[in-house]
């Protein structure tokens, strides 16, 4: 019989568990001064399962991979809970209601954990790339997408960003600055409308908080700008039906991570579980499963 190492939350369960300690951060809008010292009690001991709040697709496929393959110690189990999107998965960190997260790209956290003052949640693997991508159920090519569409866009901040670049890059806008690839930081995370200096199809770019209720209403909005995951959890296939898909290549940032309090940075269970997320098991795992619709950062060519 195979090891178990894992058991697996439902949304609902997790919710009424943890409703006090969740209450004033529901819909991701609160701010915390959560720099501030906490006694390491907050998160479970090396004893117990490590839990980590989870993206379904692909994170907790990645993750459920795995523990079915073994690639952990014996003595360290997972306990995954599916992410609750009205819930802001950093603040949710910092409280102490789960012990890691694996939800969140790097642009993402840095720029929300900054704006919540949150100072002592780190980074402690890096996995993978989900290429943010254009979609349409009415057109087959960007040159189809009509003068005054409607483009639908991720509301957040770092996101919206990085669907700016991606309509210039698919030649629909042009922005105020260019880029090519690698790390951004200051500014350039937070674009906005503003910094659109040429419309020439006149887009009307319409901002849906929840990525994933845009995806299942595609069919509302001539195109729409979706993550990655958003668009493997309606079966569309990035790599096949994006008609313009973020480049992969030349350092794209937003990958994709696993965040932990600093107070469990030498724990077991994260070395164990960072170990295997950055393993050749995973990175061929992701490659040969999701098909260029996500990319692993590690042991590639």
């Amino acid at each position: 019989m195979p090891r178990k190492h894992s058991r697996l939350i439902g949304i609902a369960a997790f919710a009424a568990v943890a409703a006090l300690g969740l209450a004033g951060c529901a819909g991701g809008g609160s701010t915390s001064s959560g720099g501030a010292a906490a006694s390491d009690d907050r998160y479970s001991s090396e004893d117990q399962p490590l839990h980590i709040w989870s993206d379904n697709r692909p994170h907790s496929e990645i993750l459920q991979f795995i523990i079915d393959n073994d690639l952990l110690p014996d003595d360290v189990e997972l306990e995954i809970t599916l992410a609750d999107y009205s819930i802001n998965e950093n603040q949710t960190l910092e409280d102490g209601d789960v012990d890691a997260t694996y939800i969140d790209h790097i642009p993402f956290f840095e720029a929300d954990t900054e704006q919540r003052g949150i100072t002592d949640l780190e980074v402690a693997a890096e996995v993978h790339i989900e290429p943010q991508g254009i979609y349409s159920s009415k057109y087959d090519s960007i040159d189809e997408i009509p003068d005054g569409a409607t483009i639908g866009t991720p509301d957040n901040v770092t996101n919206f960003a990085r669907a700016l670049f991606l309509l210039q890059s698919a030649g629909l806008i042009e922005l105020d600055r260019t880029y090519d690839g690698g790390k951004l930081t200051g500014d350039d995370l937070l674009i906005t409308e503003d910094n659109i200096v040429s419309n020439p199809k006149n887009i009307q770019l319409l901002k849906v908080a929840d990525n994933a209720q845009l995806a299942l209403q595609l069919q509302d909005v001539d195109a729409a700008v979706l993550q990655g995951n958003s668009a493997l959890g309606v079966d569309l296939s990035p790599a096949k039906d994006a008609l313009k898909l973020e480049s992969s290549t030349n350092g794209n940032p937003y990958v994709n991570v696993l965040i932990i309090p600093t107070a469990l940075k030498d724990d077991k269970r994260v070395k164990a579980l960072s170990e295997a997320l950055e393993s050749q098991e995973v990175a061929d795992f992701i490659t040969e499963t999701y098909d260029g619709s996500v990319i692993p950062v590690n042991h590639v060519d």
